[in-house]
């Protein structure tokens, strides 16, 4: 199949229905189920939406996850039949599922650029990009809402979006309601705070920053003794007991 035109990306200015976007690498990480069952439990939670609202959600395997990126996909794809089968007609699917290779640039950005809320909900990780990108596509006058993993780094920077534990689907639904209904003077109000976090935590303060803490940096001594620490990320490093 050949990528999507630019005919698509015009369509997606005109879709009648309010867009939540994903936009995820699949791995055993990245919390896509967590947007499918998010969904899910908000459909089941308020029926008013039915047909009114629509989650386009884009993935592609991970590289580093090759060995088990077939049976990820599958699980997705089997996860996102069910709940159209549950909830959908033959007019509307509650989950549109895009492979990430059928989709150029520009109908990313219209995607981010027309959604009403985008979810980004890795289990673990350090810097969401993607989520950066959605902030920076936003009309300023008529801005979405970005819906940020707690467990992701980036949640400790951008914290004028609305933050969910991605493992509690409940938690996730009542935060996607409060996304959707949200005024506009409030989406704004949060949008120019992450706006301004966003253009000036650019690639060469992160540089800057980097190496500004390297040569700060001493070497420990050969009898010092790293103790371990509770975190909650889900990586094990000597520092950090996730």
């Amino acid at each position: 199949m050949p990528p999507l035109s630019h005919t698509n990306a015009e369509a997606v200015r005109n879709y009648p229905r309010q867009i939540v976007i994903g936009n995820d690498t699949i791995s055993d990480i990245s919390g896509v189920h967590c947007h499918l069952k998010t969904m899910e439990t908000f459909l089941n939670t308020h029926p008013e939406y039915l047909r009114d609202v629509s989650l386009l959600q884009i993935s592609d395997a991970s590289r580093g996850y090759s060995w088990s990126a077939r049976d990820l996909c599958d699980q997705l794809e089997h996860q996102c039949a069910e709940i159209n089968a549950r909830f959908g007609d033959s007019a509307w699917y509650p989950i549109n599922y895009i492979r990430n290779h059928l989709c150029h640039s520009d109908l990313i950005y219209a995607f981010y650029r027309n959604a009403h809320v985008a979810m980004f909900t890795p289990l673990s990780e350090g810097m969401s990009l993607e989520a950066k990108a959605f902030v920076l596509a936003q009309d300023a006058e008529d801005p979405g809402v970005l819906m940020l993993s707690a467990l992701t780094g980036t949640a400790e920077q951008l914290t004028d979006a609305v933050l969910i534990n991605p493992y509690d689907a409940n938690e996730a639904s009542h935060a996607l309601y409060s996304a959707l209904t949200m005024p506009l003077h409030e989406r704004k109000r949060r949008h120019q705070q992450l706006l301004a976090k966003v253009e000036r935590y650019d690639s060469q303060w992160w540089a800057r920053a980097f190496l500004d803490s390297l040569n700060a940096e001493s070497a420990p001594s050969p009898a010092t003794v790293i103790p371990f620490r509770a975190s909650h990320h889900g990586i094990f490093t000597p520092q950090n007991l996730y």
